[in-house]
């Protein structure tokens, strides 16, 4: 019976190592065309213990009726603990398609914290989606 989840466990670390390999190689894609930069804003309380500063652009291809959106931020731990897990959602407001990114980190089996100060890199590759006509 412990034969099966050992292999579970391995091929849900496979394929955790392929995404995180895809994930770096996505370069930063940001020099094309016209796009438009947005400040983040955070809208976490003010006990959060994570800090969001950053900015997204967003570029459309009305030929293709496609936006494409990129997320380039830094998290912060502003508390004076240790983190072992943490997970940030970015939303947009009023615009046609919006987007719901979210990213998490969990530190469980490297061993690792999120440490009081450090900072981690949020960015995600282009995410592109249909717009949809009025």
């Amino acid at each position: 019976m412990s034969t099966p989840r050992l292999a579970a466990m391995a091929v849900i670390f496979v394929l955790a190592s392929s995404f995180l390999s895809a994930e770096e190689t996505c370069g930063d894609l940001t020099d094309e065309g016209d796009q438009t930069r947005y400040e983040l804003r955070n809208v976490s309380g003010h006990h959060s213990p994570i800090q969001i500063d950053g900015y997204l652009t967003l570029r459309d291809d009305a030929a293709a009726h496609v936006r494409v959106y990129w997320v380039h931020a830094l998290a912060r731990n502003v508390a004076k603990k240790k983190i072992s897990y943490w997970s940030v959602g970015f939303e947009t407001n009023g615009s046609n398609p919006g987007l719901n990114f979210t990213q998490s980190n969990d530190y469980f089996f490297t061993g690792d914290v999120f440490a009081p100060g450090q900072t981690a890199k949020v960015q995600s590759c282009p995410i592109s989606l249909v717009i949809r006509p009025e």
